[in-house]
């Protein structure tokens, strides 16, 4: 048998060697799955084995889907032996422990827990024995990702929590809107090529997670710095404008001022508001390189 040589190793080795993994390479990591798996959806494969093991990752940065030994196609019956549970504990589906029968939100699942795992770095489901783990599978709420860790973000935490419903009814059908959120989050962090985000952590994990540091005060800052504009232009002109029920000393006057007046008043305040996001940001900078 001959088979791709895959240099980087599982999921499960390079989070053993690197650590925990930022949201954005969790995300960048977690695009390319799904992307593997809606291919094997479409020609009607389902894996039914998700876990950072069969998950294997290059150098150059991408991601395969591996070890399909025990997939299935999607229409097929008897899906186990009488008795038997396929598949890895801690990231099967209710309805793969329940030997219910198995479709693509099954997968959905897995990759649910599995991208918990990405970005907390712990079992959705986690117990004393397998059979513990089965039961919180099936019972057990999960606590939500970016509660337990809040650089999540909230959109990524929607991501899982989307996947990790008990019903298969009310998960995600497929992976197309699993994908364009992930595209959205990694868009929203400033990232444009999620095989480079990944090849440049691999390379030099410290150094990745200091330059992504810098980079996420960059990015809200700049918006920070957008919405104080905004928001000081709006209230300005508004005010300014005689348009506030009760307007604020400042803009208060007997008489209603020129159009010329108007405009400085909207420009000075935007320009104060712009000028404060610079020192924020340098405050924020240093804050973050003594941790």
């Amino acid at each position: 048998i001959v088979t791709q040589r895959v240099s980087g190793g599982n999921l499960k080795d390079l989070q053993a060697k690197q650590g925990d993994f930022p949201p954005e390479i969790a995300a960048a990591i977690a695009l390319q799955i799904a992307e593997g798996l809606r291919v094997a959806h479409a020609g009607g494969v389902v894996h039914r084995d998700i876990k950072p093991e069969n998950l294997l990752i290059d150098k150059d940065g991408t991601v395969k889907v591996a070890d399909f030994g025990i997939a299935h196609l999607a229409d097929a019956h008897d899906m186990t032996a009488t008795g038997q549970i396929l598949g890895s504990p801690y990231y099967m589906s209710p309805e793969q422990v329940l030997g219910d029968h198995l479709d693509e939100r099954s997968d959905i699942f897995s990759f649910g827990s599995l991208l918990y795992w990405l970005v907390t770095g712990k079992a959705a489901f986690d117990a004393a024995n397998p059979h513990a783990v089965l039961r919180c599978i099936v019972d057990k709420e999960v606590e939500d990702a970016d509660r337990l860790a809040p650089a999540v973000g909230r959109n990524l935490g929607e991501v899982i929590r989307g996947c990790q419903k008990k019903s298969p009814d009310e998960r995600y059908r497929n992976f197309e809107p699993v994908i364009q959120s992930l595209k959205d989050v990694l868009d929203q962090s400033g990232v444009d090529d999620a095989r480079r985000e990944i090849r440049l952590f691999i390379a030099s994990p410290d150094q990745y997670r200091k330059d992504r540091r810098e980079k996420s005060i960059t990015i809200w800052s700049d918006k920070a710095q957008s919405f104080c504009f905004l928001a000081s232009f709006l209230t300005a002109t508004s005010k300014s404008m005689n348009l506030s029920a009760s307007p604020e000393p400042f803009f208060s006057c007997t008489r209603k001022p020129s159009t010329p007046v108007r405009v400085r008043r909207a420009v000075w305040a935007g320009a104060s508001c712009s000028a404060v996001a610079p020192a924020s940001r340098a405050v924020l900078m240093a804050l973050t390189s003594s941790c």
